[in-house]
């Protein structure tokens, strides 16, 4: 029997402060029917995680891995959270991985700040960059390629959240 490629769940692995999520934040993940890498050596900052993940009712498949390079290849969206601490090392090691992959930029409201330097270290990377208002449940993306951007907006506004023009 043939393996339905369409039917497959796409995967996201999640990037750096993975401690440090909003509930609002994480409860949209877990709302997501998709499998979830949260990536971080930091053993402190998975229990945590995986503590906040218990109290919703997760629909979401979720994992937790320490490589940075295996988890983005694995993923189909690689979400960089808190952008700011993202180092050059980081994206080296997962530069070759995410030729051709959506590289979601996550900023809470009024924290968005354009990172076209990670357009430039990732040019073979489909770069968005999304604002989270999570008061009131809505959010705006930005970035060159349509159909990711398409894509990312489908995935919030299944979430719940409405699209800010």
């Amino acid at each position: 029997m043939p393996i339905n490629i369409l039917m497959m769940k796409k995967t996201m692995a999640i990037l750096g402060d993975t401690g440090g999520f909003s509930p609002v934040f994480m409860e949209i993940l877990v709302k997501l029917d998709i499998r979830l890498l949260f990536v971080s050596e930091d053993v402190a900052k998975n229990i945590k995680v995986k503590e906040q993940l218990e109290s919703f009712r997760a629909a979401a498949e979720i994992e937790f891995i320490s490589c940075e390079r295996e988890g983005c290849w694995e993923a189909d969206i690689i979400a960089v959270v808190r952008p700011e601490n993202i180092s050059p090392s980081l994206v080296d090691k997962i530069k070759e991985v995410a030729t051709q992959k959506t590289v979601l930029v996550i900023s809470e409201e009024n924290k968005i700040s354009k990172h076209p330097e990670l357009e430039k270290l990732l040019p073979y990377s489909k770069v968005i960059e999304i604002e989270l208002d999570t008061p009131a449940k809505q959010f705006s993306v930005s970035g060159k390629d349509v159909e990711a951007l398409s894509g990312i907006k489908s995935i919030f506004e299944n979430a719940g959240y409405q699209f800010k023009i």
